[in-house]
């Protein structure tokens, strides 16, 4: 395998992809559900190798960004331990999810909320001992 590596810019910080890795596929944004509006709900399917340390969700409200971060976690929760939502079907052990309701702004630890009405662009990042490795984009509507 080559060891040529690219840097792709996310939210004005560089960020290290190796070649070849895998890229996060499938990722699903929808509005949560039985809310007051203002999330959206995040899945994407489990990882098959083990070397990813840690998710992070990213978004942004231009389908080319700038990206700013929503959510990070080494242990997203699965879509099984959410039957009200996603109720029993045995594949939902296959599938991580995260809620989002804000991000950062890029301004300290300043958070923006999520705004009902307003189209985002998610993307998801896989942390691995190369770097980040990110995936496709995708679309929602929180409140709608």
């Amino acid at each position: 395998m080559s060891k040529i590596a690219s840097w792709i810019a996310v939210a004005g910080v560089a960020l290290h992809v190796a070649a070849g890795a895998q890229v996060p596929v499938d990722i699903v944004a929808f509005d949560t559900p039985n809310d007051a509006g203002g999330s959206l709900t995040i899945t994407w399917p489990r990882a098959e190798m083990s070397a990813v340390s840690s998710y992070r969700v990213y978004v942004a409200t231009a389908a080319d960004g700038p990206f700013r971060l929503a959510a990070e976690s080494a242990t997203p929760g699965l879509k099984s331990g959410e039957p009200a939502l996603f109720g029993y079907d045995d594949d939902n052990e296959r599938f991580h999810v995260v809620h989002i309701r804000d991000y950062a702004t890029g301004q300290a630890d300043e958070r923006a909320p999520l705004q009902n009405g307003t189209l985002y662009f998610v993307r998801l990042g896989a942390q691995t001992a190369t770097g980040e490795v990110l995936g496709a984009v995708a679309s929602a509507v929180p409140g709608g």
